[in-house]
């Protein structure tokens, strides 16, 4: 595997496979990103391609000052809160609270927590997190950011991480604890 000054060396000489790399390797925390902030399912494809042009066409101003994840993951976020600004002023089901549960209701849709294994509980629980929780949560456990790399991609300060950590753990702990039987 090339450094990353070497990828994107080669990206920039018109390497295609090296962009595929990137892809192969940024694609998760991307993800990861998105689904903290975008509850749509059917957005998360879309983004994660408008995110991966916009990557590759400001891939020359990359300065190196940080990581390259850590540059990729705040293009992610810029993206999706400019994404969410311009959702909010279009209509959805959410303005309609009463559409899922008469839809639910009139399918005769049940959902049995006995047949769900631990990882879709817990997957379950972290998607009930406030934005800022489950984002924070997201990318220190799931993407293994440490905290300035976080504070960078989130320009918040580092005790702000640990105090979301902290509190997002603790409500995950009482999700959790109230969900199990």
């Amino acid at each position: 595997m090339s450094t990353e000054a070497q990828l994107i060396q080669r990206i920039l000489s018109g390497d295609y496979r090296a962009f595929e790399e990137l892809i192969t390797q940024y694609e998760r925390l991307i993800r990861h990103i998105i689904g903290g902030l975008v509850k749509q399912d059917a957005d998360i494809d879309d983004l994660v391609q408008d995110i991966l042009v916009k990557v590759y066409q400001r891939l020359p101003s990359f300065r190196h000052q940080s990581k390259l994840s850590t540059w990729i993951g705040k293009i992610t976020y810029n993206h999706c809160l400019n994404y969410l600004r311009r959702e909010r002023r279009k209509p959805s089901f959410n303005d309609f609270p009463d559409f899922e549960e008469n839809v639910l209701a009139d399918n005769n849709y049940e959902e049995k927590p006995n047949q769900q294994d631990a990882h879709a509980i817990l997957h379950q629980a972290i998607e009930k997190l406030p934005e800022p929780y489950r984002l924070t949560l997201n990318l220190f456990h799931l993407e293994n950011m440490n905290y300035d790399e976080i504070s960078e991609i989130l320009d918040i300060p580092q005790g702000t991480i640990k105090s979301r950590l902290f509190r997002a753990r603790k409500v995950l702990k009482e999700i959790l604890t109230n969900k199990l039987p």
